[in-house]
């Protein structure tokens, strides 16, 4: 018996897949998916490094620097500090002549308009090892000023060094950002000025380092070997850190592809979690909450709106009744029960529309405001400034139906009064004494 694997097409024709187009979808959308899962996975060998390998490297660092430290009552500090630093700052050069090449490359790629493509899930995995070389900068920095070393390199090093720290902090907050991010709207000037202010900070301490090292090397060998144990101590720690922290993104993926083969998910709701997984939120998706918010209150307000006249029509028929019954005698309160509780019913519906309005108002301005800052950033205009609209004319609508009703009600109430205040000339001698009663409607919201 030749049992040979299912394709997933034979898998997902198992699953009762029958539509040829759903089923051609659905394909394009898992190979997406498997090929990004793959892409994630071969980042963390790509340079060469499993988590094995870096932790055998680690250890074989840590044993070594044991082995030296033997003799640390024989070297300065101060040389050991001076040649650890000048690697430290060596290794961040290319990083600072890359960025001065490719500015701000990574968001020059194309990208569908409307997109937020600043990927949270994508940069998770880089925010504990960059938290890891903000420290270990941020303590060089401040402990450069306590060496004895001229001001002058003391305060150009610690000036490289805080510098770096800054852009990695300003990375590690804005990884947490949840802006709309554009290709065209990053600030050039910060983009190239702090890798220009840190390349000129480096290269003057550098220089300054360099001076301050025993040369030849040959000489005193040991100081140079310990700062360089040291200096690959610090990169397979980072190393390590990255390659131990779990991918979001990965995790993402293989659960959308689980839900797409075994859960069956459906096809629309699948590319949108995909999309918004790999690219980020599109408008609708970054409205949806705030607009579904207002939909709901808009439903919710043409429900009241519809009770209203319901409660209007049934006092308008009762009092074409009591118009013919006036005609035979005069009319008194209690006449006026069964307007009285369709009044009672219009007025607890008035309250809730009242209270809708009121709930409306701030989060329309609020959706106003979000449309304008994310068509402002996607350049998206037209298609942003629907949204809005649609709103707009929704409230636009409900004003006028408002008005309608206030003034159906005000004349009902008018109605009621001159039925009470009017009686026949055959019965005003009789019912003088009989009160009127009435109660206004009010004027719209």
């Amino acid at each position: 018996m030749n049992l040979q694997p299912l394709t997933i097409r034979e898998r997902l024709q198992d699953y009762e897949f029958t539509d040829e187009q759903e089923m051609n979808l659905t394909l394009e959308l898992l190979n997406r998916v498997e090929n990004d899962i793959d892409e994630q996975r071969a980042k963390k060998t790509r340079d060469g490094l499993s988590e094995y390998v870096a932790l055998a490297s680690f250890a074989g660092v840590l044993y070594l620097l044991l082995g030296e430290l033997n003799k640390l009552a024989d070297i300065s500090s101060l040389a050991i500090a001076v040649i650890l630093f000048s690697g430290l700052l060596l290794l961040k050069i290319p990083w600072a002549l890359y960025q001065l090449v490719a500015i701000d490359q990574a968001t020059k790629r194309r990208h569908e308009q409307g997109r937020f493509f600043w990927s949270n899930d994508l940069l998770f995995e880089n925010r504990l090892g960059g938290l890891f070389q903000l420290l270990v900068f941020l303590a060089c920095g401040i402990f450069v000023f306590f060496l004895s070393l001229p001001l002058w390199i003391s305060i150009s090093t610690g000036m490289a060094f805080l510098l770096y720290a800054l852009i990695l902090g300003l990375v590690f907050v804005l990884s947490f950002k949840r802006e709309p991010i554009s290709p065209n709207n990053t600030n050039k000037w910060t983009m190239v000025g702090l890798p220009v202010l840190f390349l000129a900070a480096t290269i003057m301490s550098v220089t300054g380092l360099f001076s301050q090292m025993n040369t030849p090397i040959g000489k005193e060998t040991s100081s140079y070997v310990i700062a360089g144990l040291l200096l690959a101590l610090i990169f397979f720690v980072d190393r390590l850190i990255r390659l131990a922290t779990p991918s979001l993104l990965l995790e993402k993926l293989e659960r959308l592809r689980y839900d797409i083969i075994f859960l069956k998910a459906d096809l629309r709701d699948a590319w949108i979690r995909y999309e918004i997984i790999v690219d980020g939120h599109d408008i609708s998706e970054e409205l949806k909450t705030e607009i579904e918010d207002i939909i709901r209150a808009f439903n919710t307000l043409d429900y009241g709106q519809t009770q209203q006249e319901k409660s209007l029509t049934a006092i308008q028929d009762e009092l074409t009744r009591l118009e013919v019954e006036q005609q035979r005698r005069r009319l008194t309160e209690n006449d006026l029960v069964t307007v009285n509780s369709h009044k009672v019913e219009f007025f607890a519906h008035f309250s809730a529309v009242t209270r809708l309005y009121t709930f409306l108002r701030p989060q329309i301005d609020k959706l106003a405001k979000g449309v304008n800052k994310i068509s402002r950033t996607t350049q998206q205009w037209e298609r942003a400034d629907e949204y809005h609209k649609f709103i707009l004319s929704r409230l636009k609508a409900l004003d006028q139906m408002d008005r309608q009703i206030a003034k159906k009600a005000a004349e009902a109430d008018a109605k009621i009064n001159s039925l009470l205040q009017k009686p026949t000339e055959q019965q005003q001698g009789n019912n003088k004494k009989d009160e009127p009663v009435g109660e206004e409607y009010g004027q719209g919201k």
